[in-house]
C-alpha cells in the first residue's frame, strides 16, 4: 500500500501530491499520538498512588480525548462555510467564521 500511495506521491498531479504527503503527515501525528498515550500510561499509574483520583484523572482525560478527536462537527462545518466565503471572494464573511 505504501508503494501505491508513493506513486501517486511522486507522480500525480500537484494536488494528489498534497493529499498524499497530508495524509502521510496526518498518520504520523496520529501513530505519535498514540505511541505517546501508551508510554505515559505508566507514568499515570506511578504518580497516583490513589486509586480513585487515577480513575477520575483517566476519565476527564476520555472526555477531553472525545471532544477533540470528535471535535462536534465544528471544524468541518467553519472549513465548509470558509470555502464558500473564499470562493465567493468575501472577505469580510471570511473573517467573520474565523
Amino acid at each position: 500500500m505504501l508503494k501505491y500511495l508513493n506513486k501517486y506521491k511522486t507522480t500525480g498531479n500537484e494536488n494528489t501530491k498534497i493529499i498524499v504527503s497530508n495524509a502521510f503527515g496526518a498518520f504520523i501525528v496520529k501513530g505519535g499520538s498514540l505511541i505517546i498515550s501508551l508510554i505515559t500510561l505508566p507514568a499515570y499509574i506511578k504518580y497516583f498512588g490513589d486509586q480513585n483520583i487515577l480513575g477520575f484523572w483517566f476519565t476527564l482525560l476520555s472526555i477531553l480525548t472525545w471532544i477533540l478527536t470528535f471535535d462536534l462537527g465544528i471544524g468541518n462545518g467553519l472549513r465548509n462555510n470558509l470555502v464558500h466565503a473564499l470562493v465567493k471572494r468575501d472577505e469580510l464573511l471570511a473573517k467573520r467564521y474565523i
